[in-house]
């Protein structure tokens, strides 16, 4: 979970309230929160109603959780079941909004331009560290405009293939892809995001020759691999 850097002003009930209620389950070390779960787990805030009467001050009115992918993904699950908590926690609604695009960058820039101290988002890694690599023209800088507030889930890579193609492990599945160059395709989030660079890496280091298809989000790159339409992906096992 992140926000917009704290610029005064509207961020200072948010920087006093928020890491108070987080603090229930957690540790801080500055102004990063790490959560230390489960690998399904999302936020056990057992404390955070009492913490939150405790300061009273925010959030005034409802607060935005921007999600830069489309719904049904492991962010867009987890931001949901953090709202949920926020609601009953703060007395305020807790309002997902996804905003999809670009390999999350277009949510994360919402969160990074948003001045209302009311605004809070919940990204994949891409958008916070590869992407200022990748994209000179990105228009937030993640170190300077957004600040980190909890880590909420953590995954591995894991490559996965249509149930048709014939192979059962990562050196079938690499002698195939070399048996057929140019003719599979793979699914990704978009350009720079994770699912993209981990199959750019392994066909780097393997010689592989694929297509790549960017989708706006998992869900959709998910029915077309289920569909046949693309043979293989990486996802996130959370």
């Amino acid at each position: 979970m992140l926000r917009s850097a704290p610029q005064g002003g509207p961020h200072a009930g948010l920087d006093g309230a928020l890491p108070s209620v987080l603090q229930a389950r957690g540790r801080t070390t500055g102004d990063h929160l790490d959560m230390h779960l489960p690998r399904r787990a999302l936020f056990a805030l057992g404390a955070a109603p009492a913490l939150a009467r405790a300061q009273s001050a925010w959030p005034e009115r409802p607060v935005r959780v921007i999600v830069p992918i489309p719904p049904g993904s492991t962010p867009d699950t987890a931001g949901r079941a953090v709202a949920t908590h926020f609601t009953t926690a703060f007395g305020q609604p807790f309002v997902v909004e996804n905003r999809p695009g670009a390999g999350g960058t277009i949510g994360t820039d919402a969160v990074a331009k948003a001045t209302d101290g009311h605004t809070l988002g919940v990204s994949i890694n891409a958008p916070l560290s590869t992407a200022k690599a990748l994209y000179p023209n990105l228009p937030y800088d993640p170190s300077r405009d957004l600040a980190p507030v909890s880590l909420l889930v953590r995954g591995a890579q894991m490559l996965v293939t249509h149930p048709g193609l014939p192979v059962s492990d990562l050196a079938g599945f690499i002698a195939h892809v070399k048996a057929n160059p140019g003719k599979l395709s793979y699914g990704s989030v978009g350009s720079g995001s994770g699912a993209h660079l981990a199959m750019v890496d392994l066909m780097s280091r393997a010689g592989l020759d694929m297509v790549h298809v960017p989708y706006r989000g998992f869900p959709q790159a998910t029915l077309d691999l289920v569909a046949g339409r693309i043979e293989a992906m990486f996802v996130i096992s959370a």
